[in-house]
């Protein structure tokens, strides 16, 4: 029992006696008792919600892998509120007119 033989066990247990005393050590296995009880109950609420969260995230992933219902056959196409007209550039074109250039 993680490697400690019983003559180890017996010596820590009259240490413990001796330490303590006889009417305390009832004191102590309640008080130990009551910590595994805490941390037990601790524990099960962690479970409980992780749990709940790998559902929710579960069923979120599932809602998004959901095929769209009104998706359009064509996917190359955009959708008609996305399109863009494209922009007309006009070249440069030096116009000596328009009084932009110097004079000396």
């Amino acid at each position: 029992m993680f490697g400690i033989g019983m003559g180890e066990i017996l010596i820590v247990l009259a240490l413990v006696i001796l330490f303590f005393g006889g009417k305390k050590i009832p004191e102590l296995m309640k008080g130990l008792a009551r910590a595994s009880h805490e941390f037990k109950k601790a524990k099960e609420t962690i479970e409980q919600e992780t749990n709940e969260l790998k559902r929710t995230a579960q069923s979120a992933v599932d809602e998004f892998e959901k095929p769209a219902i009104n998706a359009p056959n064509d996917t190359n196409s955009a959708p008609a509120n996305l399109a863009v007209e494209p922009e007309v550039v006009e070249p440069f074109v030096n116009n000596p007119s328009s009084g932009s250039s110097k004079k000396d």
